[in-house]
C-alpha cells in the first residue's frame, strides 16, 4: 500500500470518527464529537488537511493533520477525565442515596470506539507522511562559492561549448 492511498485511509477514518460515538454516559447515551464545540472544528481541518495532503502527495500536509489529530485526541481525552473528576467530586460531597447514586453513574462514564478510531486515524496519517517520499528541489544549489562565482550542479554537469576543442600548449620563443 502507498502513501497516498494510506494517507487518504487515515483522513477518512479521522472524519468518520466524527460520527462514532465517543463518549458513554449513563442516563444521556453515547456522544459523539458533534456536541463538543471545543473539538469538532480541529477534527474537520484535520480530516480536509489529509484529504489535501494525500491528494497533492504532500508530505508535510500529512505529517501537520496527523500531528494536529494526535493533540486533539489527547486534549479531549484529558478533558473528559477533567469532567469526570468533577462530577465525582461533586457527587462525593453529596451524602447517602443521592451520593452512592452519583457515584456510581460516574464510574459507567466510558470513552467509546470512536475515539480510538479518531486516534488510528491520526497515526495513519503520521505514517502516510513518514513513508511519503520528499520531492526533489527545483532550484539548483551551489556546490562551490568562491569570490562570487557560484559553480551549481547544473552547470558541472553541462555539456562544454567546444567538446572537440583541445588548447594548445604555446611554444616559447628562445
Amino acid at each position: 500500500m502507498n502513501a497516498k492511498s494510506l494517507g487518504l485511509i487515515g483522513a477518512i477514518m479521522v472524519g468518520a470518527s466524527l460520527l462514532l460515538p465517543a463518549v458513554s454516559l449513563p442516563i444521556v447515551g453515547a456522544m459523539n464529537y458533534y456536541k463538543t464545540d471545543y473539538i469538532l472544528p480541529s477534527f474537520i481541518i484535520v480530516a480536509a488537511l489529509g484529504i489535501i495532503g494525500a491528494v497533492r502527495s504532500s508530505r508535510a500536509l500529512l505529517l501537520i493533520a496527523g500531528a494536529i489529530g494526535s493533540v486533539a485526541n489527547l486534549v479531549f481525552i484529558i478533558r473528559v477525565g477533567q469532567l469526570v473528576d468533577e462530577m465525582r467530586a461533586k457527587a462525593g460531597e453529596s451524602e447517602g442515596l443521592l451520593g452512592e447514586l452519583g457515584e456510581a453513574i460516574t464510574n459507567t462514564i466510558q470513552i467509546q470506539f470512536g475515539v480510538f478510531v479518531s486516534v488510528a486515524g491520526a497515526v495513519v496519517l503520521i505514517i502516510a507522511g513518514i513513508m511519503m517520499p520528499r520531492k526533489e528541489s527545483t532550484r539548483s544549489k551551489p556546490l562551490l562559492d568562491i569570490a562570487g562565482v557560484m559553480i551549481s550542479r547544473k552547470e558541472s554537469t553541462r555539456s562544454k561549448p567546444f567538446p572537440d576543442y583541445v588548447p594548445q600548449k604555446r611554444q616559447s620563443r628562445e
